[in-house]
């Protein structure tokens, strides 16, 4: 039964890093840091540098 605690709470502990990494991501380079980020969504003059 130990061995189930520690599985569900390496599982779960991934599964919430993920979801706060993905959220902290949005909220820096969409929010904060949009503009800098911006220029990485336009189509480039010379798409292979």
């Amino acid at each position: 039964m130990e061995i189930v605690v520690y599985i569900l709470t390496t599982l779960l502990t991934f599964m919430m890093m993920e979801v706060i990494t993905w959220r902290t991501q949005k909220l820096a380079v969409h929010g904060f840091f949009g503009t800098l980020h911006t220029d990485h969504h336009k189509p480039k003059m010379y798409p292979y540098f």
